[in-house]
């Protein structure tokens, strides 16, 4: 699980060019925040999370690109 303060960067890296879209979801599936929704490049990417909006709770971070969906459980602390 990784915990989220005010920011914090989330790396990921596609092995090739693609089409991504990433969200935050609640415990219960609802989604909070769409993040990313667009194509991306082949390599390194990363972007910060802020928790400003966000109640202290334990967030899914969702990815999915390339047919695969991808999760992480982010908790926020205040």
């Amino acid at each position: 699980m990784h915990t989220c303060l005010l920011y914090t960067s989330i790396l990921y890296n596609l092995e090739s060019d693609t089409y991504i879209d990433i969200e935050l979801h609640d415990l219960s599936g609802r989604m909070i925040r769409q993040l990313y929704n667009g194509p991306q490049t082949k390599g390194a990417h990363s972007f910060e999370l802020s928790g400003d909006n966000l109640i202290e709770n334990v967030y899914i971070l969702k990815m999915i690109y390339n047919g695969e969906i991808f999760s992480k459980k982010i908790l926020v602390e205040k």
